[in-house]
């Protein structure tokens, strides 16, 4: 869930304090998170309760993995 993921990075959250705003274990936020968990439907209303994003967008991006992060090029053979 990537607007999740940016929200938490803005409010400075980690996995704990979004598990706390929300009742829920923090596996299982973490599952969430990973796209390895599709959220109940009252967590998908805490969560846009707690985010302010909407519904409908969380539920478009549930089990949407990121996007895989490209390794930096090295020149050279140096390192970055």
């Amino acid at each position: 869930m990537i607007s999740v993921k940016h929200y938490m990075l803005d409010a400075g959250w980690g996995q704990a304090e979004l598990a706390k705003a929300l009742n829920i274990n923090y596996s299982y936020v973490s599952l969430i998170l990973a796209g390895k968990r599709i959220p109940s439907v009252e967590t998908l209303k805490r969560l846009s309760d707690v985010t302010g994003i909407g519904v409908d967008t969380l539920v478009q991006e549930a089990g949407k993995k990121p996007p895989r992060k490209r390794p930096i090029p090295r020149i050279n053979g140096s390192a970055p």
